[in-house]
């Protein structure tokens, strides 16, 4: 879902934070940036050794 609104959305991640905190959970963008980037890691890390 994060990164489904960010970068098919184009809803940025400071706006995500406001979103997720209407529905009670408080994070902020640094954790969601680490989130998108872990996400990456796991799902292209297969590829980086073709």
């Amino acid at each position: 879902m994060i990164i489904y609104d960010k970068f098919i959305q184009y809803l940025p991640l400071y706006h995500q934070v406001k979103e997720w905190e209407r529905y009670g959970l408080l994070t902020n963008d640094k954790s969601l940036s680490n989130w998108v980037i872990r996400a990456a890691e796991d799902c292209l890390s297969p590829f980086s050794s073709l």
